[in-house]
């Protein structure tokens, strides 16, 4: 058996952290806003960034500089019942003008996702939380390519589920405060089926129907021929079809 990989995971887990790519804090000064920054952001899990960022490592890197910052990570996976299909079904993919293909249907899977927003001051986080909540009221979708066989388009729902509020100090009184958002999302996914690149058959590119008007097969008073179209400038997509009324 051919080896199939069509990285529908890795594609989710791209496609969700893209959507917090474009997130930015700045300080107010009279009613004005200055230094504007990009708020960085990684894929794992919490609790290894945060040894990262406490561990000192690297004395040329205060802890304020590493702030704010997001993080998110994979958390769950399971089938999603509600939504699921005939397993037994499939569609026609053109593949090229010679050859087309059977493509079962992808099973849906709801990913769970936990995206964490830290900082060291409310402020920060108010306006990171801000340029995302309303985005999920609660649900958002993204149109996503080849999640559902190659060439596919499939809108991705993505619903933010909870959020939840970590607001402490370690340590001494004179440590610095740790302000840690806990937002929770449901996407539900496709991954395809192996069956999309191992099955392949022909176009039927010419029908040839005959016309009696009685059981005697000699007795043919119209014949109509059906073909597609210019085979080798024309794509899959043109549909192209010619047909011919004639007696013979």
């Amino acid at each position: 058996m051919d080896l199939y990989y069509n990285a529908s995971i890795k594609k989710t887990i791209a496609v969700f952290g893209s959507l917090f790519n474009e997130i930015y804090v700045g300080k107010f000064t009279d009613d004005k806003i200055v230094n504007v920054s990009k708020v960085p952001i990684s894929y794992g899990p919490r609790e290894a960034y945060l040894t990262r960022v406490s561990d000192g490592n690297d004395p040329q890197i205060s802890v304020a500089t590493k702030f704010p910052r997001m993080a998110y990570e994979m958390t769950s996976i399971s089938l999603d019942t509600t939504s699921k299909t005939n397993h037994n079904s499939f569609r026609v993919e053109h593949v090229d003008v010679n050859d087309a293909r059977k493509v079962y249907p992808s099973l849906p899977y709801k990913l769970g996702f936990s995206l964490y927003v830290q900082s060291r001051n409310l402020d920060e986080v108010y306006q990171i939380v801000e340029q995302i909540l309303p985005n999920f009221p609660p649900t958002t979708n993204i149109t996503v390519l080849g999640m559902d066989g190659p060439n596919s388009k499939y809108n991705m729902p993505i619903t933010l589920t909870s959020v939840g509020i970590e607001d402490s100090h370690e340590g001494s009184l004179e440590s610095r405060r740790n302000i840690i958002y806990t937002l929770e999302f449901e996407v539900v996914t496709k991954i395809s089926n192996a069956a999309v690149n191992a099955i392949k058959q022909k176009y039927i590119n010419t029908v040839n129907v005959e016309l009696h008007s009685t059981a005697d097969m000699n007795n043919e008073f119209d014949h109509i021929k059906v073909e597609l179209g210019d085979k080798v400038n024309d794509t899959p997509e043109d549909h192209t079809v010619i047909t011919t009324y004639g007696i013979q």
